[in-house]
């Protein structure tokens, strides 16, 4: 089964909370950090304000929902979309927890985006360990810059395509792109991704494995 489909996707949240937290710490993807920091890392490489709308693009879980929250106050907008019902229900539960009113998780996909919220509509965009299993990278960038307000960034954290050919768990990456058709990128195509995109000239933070771009939306 491909990583693309939501089918790879029903286990109840919390294993793949628990599967994400340890399986990329342990394979170094987080370059020693606690999963909890490398979220805000991500969320804090937007420079984000308070009162600010974000929108988190395949949020799973909600695992960025405490870094946004605590980022952009009662004043912002939090909006999340995840293929997964099983993860979309985790999210409402995370917010529901967390007691948010100005936070909501729905079921739909990455690449829909552009035809699912309105233009201009926020000032940034999140997508988080998704790129790799999107089937049209391209079609999903071009969405979430549409609904980016201009100078609104766009912040992907992946795994680099450089970095797997140097780790010592370069075995199991090989298997995990060949079984679930996963698809990851070099720095040269993010970078052509990002312009072809409308975007400026992205500015790349190396942690690890993992590679967090940002770049803002040209007016």
């Amino acid at each position: 089964m491909k990583a693309s489909d939501p089918r790879m996707y029903i286990a109840p949240g919390w294993f793949y909370d628990v599967t994400q937290k340890y399986g990329l710490y342990l394979l170094g993807a987080l370059g020693g950090r606690s999963y909890e920091a490398f979220a805000e890392d991500i969320v804090k490489s937007a420079s984000l304000s308070k009162g600010d709308a974000v929108l988190d693009a395949g949020c799973g879980t909600g695992y960025l929902f405490p870094a946004l929250a605590k980022t952009i106050g009662k004043m912002g907008r939090i909006e999340g979309v995840d293929f997964s019902r099983a993860h979309v229900k985790a999210a409402e539960r995370r917010i529901a927890k967390m007691g948010l009113v100005n936070a909501r998780a729905r079921v739909g996909r990455v690449e829909d985006i552009a035809d699912e919220y309105p233009a201009d509509g926020f000032n940034a965009v999140f997508c988080s360990a998704v790129l790799p299993v999107l089937k049209d990278a391209g079609l999903a960038m071009r969405g979430m810059v549409r609904v980016l307000k201009p100078g609104g960034r766009l912040v992907i954290w992946t795994i680099s395509r450089e970095s797997l050919a140097t780790t010592r768990f370069k075995c199991y990456w090989d298997w995990s792109i060949r079984k679930f058709d996963l698809k990851f990128y070099t720095q040269t195509e993010l970078r052509e991704m990002y312009l072809e995109a409308g975007l400026n000239d992205p500015v790349f933070g190396a942690t690890g494995l993992s590679l967090i771009c940002v770049g803002s939306r040209i007016a």
